[in-house]
């Protein structure tokens, strides 16, 4: 490298340190510069150009691009293959050319390193460069985010500002044209107000204040004059406080002239204070009977409460809630119980599940007792009792009795049956709410526990005022009572006063036939019936309904009336046509069933027949179905004045006349027919051979009916 380093000052201009060093240069031959020669020459000013270690070049030194790395590293190979071969052919080179390629060689390392530190050089720069952008970059990122939270936070204020709500909104402002037309002048300020919504809310405002004010003066005047009322109303109200027991003694000492004089005040007073805790129907049921039984003074109705008064003051505002807390207990106790797999827990809950079926179907303390006379002929007493829970009026009879003699006819619970409309017996519940009842308890339990407080029939709905269409069963309407009370009343008493009558037409029977006289028909049946019969009546016999089902079985048709029916009376008739009259044995009877129902004399008494001839039984079906047409179907040709007093009597009558109508027509085993009593123009007609069962009194003889 020594002789490159003098060569590089040789280059800059700087002389040979030794004389030595400058002969040999003087005395070298000068050789032509080859085109290698110079390129290599060239080399060395470009690497003696560049900075020293150290320095850092200007600007425009940046331009110079040197050789690429690449090119040296082949120059520099190059350079290492020829000193390779130099040295490899020996003598045949000289030291001088192997020291000329071993320059260049150094030459190209240090244009190497060179180039390594401007790598550098520039890596830094461009570091730099970049440092400075990033830093720049981030200024201008950090200013964005400024901006924008800016924004944010302006967006923020700005909704807050839109969506401030001032405490004037809350107030409840006169709209715009009454306030014009109420304001004054001077407040309103029209001229300034329609052009400016601000003054105008202000005007508004003001205008509100002033009138609040105005009302605020008057309710402390209000107030200081109702402070002064109440003081009044207090002394006013010591003074009847100590009056009180003055009255309550001057009550107690006219109790003897109450009675005296037949005017129960006193009583009266204790039922109205009573009245208040009655249940919805049954003050209802108590106001509109009270007015009913005083504005009709001959109704022979009388209304009374009974009850313990003081446990339905306790159960007045109580039974609702107990109701609700009894209906879940109900619910979670039946869930309790169904998990439940032993015996005792069975018996446990079938146990508890009676006591709730009771606690279901327990009535108000309070009911009312209604009693109604029909011309002193008869007296029923009904008690009236209310279930909250079911939300249904019971009746239950607690007293019937007949002037006089007594009347089996009443001695029943079904009297009541079927009152208003058919099928009403109180077997069926009168609202859809114990549908759901019947679901969780069972229909038989639930009706067989209802039935130890009465029957809840339809009508005792109605006369409470429980409209049995309503969507609220429960609610109570006075206008239902009012609809209802008159027709109720006069159905009770016509039903009791025709059982009267039919028990007396009863008795009749049985004493005309304990003495062996005809039928009384009554007035007015002259043309009815013939004067004589050959028949007569042997037996008059009341039947359980037990006993009539047996006894149907034996009868032609027996499927007119229903035997299960309580309701249903039923009585055997028997008539008898003998041969001679002193003797004993009988040519035929006609047996009768008799069903009385319970809306007699509406729908009249319904016969069956059955005819025996010598213990054999008559085959001839159809003649005996005639005979009960007769008697069933047109039962109201038998009433002359519309009177239904003698319908069963002359039921009977018609019986007994056809029985021998059919007797004199087809005499029975054949025997000889008894003289007629009327005549018979015509004894049978048609393909069936009907008998003239039809009496036509003017002629004095039997014609077939048209």
């Amino acid at each position: 490298l020594k002789p490159t380093m003098e060569t590089i000052k040789m280059k800059r201009g700087r002389k040979p340190s030794t004389k030595a060093e400058a002969v040999v240069d003087s005395n070298k031959p000068k050789k032509v510069k080859s085109a290698e020669d110079v390129k290599q020459s060239d080399l060395q000013n470009r690497i003696a150009s560049l900075p020293l270690h150290g320095e850092y070049l200007p600007a425009k030194a940046y331009s110079i691009v040197p050789p690429s790395v690449n090119e040296t590293r082949q120059s520099l190979v190059e350079v290492f293959q020829m000193v390779r071969n130099q040295k490899r052919l020996g003598e045949k080179c000289s030291v001088l050319d192997i020291e000329e390629s071993r320059a260049k060689g150094a030459l190209l390392f240090v244009a190497l390193k060179k180039l390594n530190r401007l790598s550098h050089l520039y890596c830094k720069e461009a570091r730099d460069k970049t440092l400075a952008g990033k830093q720049e970059l981030d200024g201008l990122h950090l200013q964005l985010q400024n901006l924008k939270y800016e924004m944010v936070h302006l967006s923020k204020e700005i909704s807050n500002c839109l969506q401030f709500k001032s405490s004037h909104d809350d107030i409840q402002l006169v709209n715009e044209e009454e306030f014009y037309a109420t304001a004054p002048t001077e407040i309103s300020q029209p001229d300034v107000t329609k052009s400016d919504e601000h003054q105008k809310m202000m005007a508004r405002l003001h205008w509100e204040l002033k009138q609040r004010q105005e009302l605020t003066s008057q309710k402390n005047k209000l107030q200081s004059e109702m402070s002064s009322l109440e003081v009044e109303i207090s002394q006013q109200q010591s003074v009847i406080d100590n009056l009180k027991p003055s009255l309550d003694k001057l009550l107690e000492a006219s109790l003897p002239i109450q009675d005296y004089l037949q005017l129960p005040l006193d009583k009266k007073r204790k039922e109205h204070s009573l009245a208040q805790l009655l249940p919805s129907p049954l003050y209802i049921l108590y106001a509109q009977a009270s007015a009913y039984s005083e504005a009709y003074t001959a109704s022979g109705l009388r209304i009374s409460i009974h009850g313990d008064e003081e446990e339905a003051s306790t159960y007045k505002c109580s039974w609702l809630n107990n109701a609700e807390h009894r209906s879940e207990d109900d619910s979670d106790s039946d869930m309790d119980n169904t998990n439940e797999e032993s015996s005792s827990r069975r018996k446990s809950q079938s146990k508890s599940s009676g006591q709730r079926v009771k606690n279901v179907v327990k009535p108000h303390p309070l009911h009312i007792q209604i009693t109604i006379s029909h011309s002193e002929l008869c007296t029923i007493s009904m008690s009236i009792q209310y279930i909250p829970m079911v939300g249904v009026v019971c009746v239950s009879i607690t007293d019937l009795t007949k002037t006089g003699e007594d009347c089996s006819l009443l001695d029943d619970d079904t009297i009541l049956h079927d009152l208003l409309t058919p099928g009403d017996i109180g077997e069926v519940f009168p609202n859809s709410l114990s549908h759901y009842l019947m679901k969780q308890y069972g229909e038989k339990v639930l009706m067989s526990e209802l039935k130890g407080f009465g029957i809840p029939y339809q009508w005792a709905q109605l006369l409470c005022g429980l409209d049995l269409l309503s969507d609220t069963p429960k609610s109570a309407r006075v206008d239902v009572t009012q609809k209802n009370i008159e027709k109720i009343v006069m159905a009770i008493k016509d039903r009791i006063g025709m059982r009267v009558l039919l028990q007396s037409e009863i008795d009749k029977m049985v004493v005309l036939l304990e003495e062996g006289q005809s039928i009384n028909s009554g007035p007015g049946s002259e043309s009815l019936f013939p004067d004589t019969y050959h028949s007569k009546m042997v037996r008059f016999k009341k039947l359980t309904n037990e006993e009539a089902s047996t006894h149907s079985e034996k009868f032609v048709d027996s499927s007119i009336f229903d035997v299960q029916n309580r309701a249903n009376k039923f009585y055997l008739i028997s008539f008898q046509l003998s041969e001679e009259p002193h003797k004993t044995t009988y040519a035929c009877r006609l047996h009768c069933l008799m069903c009385i129902t319970s809306t007699y004399p509406t729908v009249p008494p319904i016969f069956a027949l059955v005819l025996e001839s010598q213990g054999q039984k008559r085959a001839h079906n159809h003649w005996i179905k005639a005979i009960e047409a007769e008697v069933n179907v047109h039962s109201a040709d038998l009433l002359t004045n519309g009177d239904s007093q003698y319908l069963l009597a002359r039921q009977l009558l018609k019986i007994q006349m056809c029985f021998d109508t059919l007797e004199t027509t087809y005499p029975s085993d054949n025997r000889e027919a008894f003289l007629p009593l009327s005549m018979f123009p015509r004894k049978y007609r048609g393909r069936d051979r009907m008998p003239a069962y039809h009496f036509v009194p003017e002629r004095g003889m039997f014609d077939h009916s048209t």
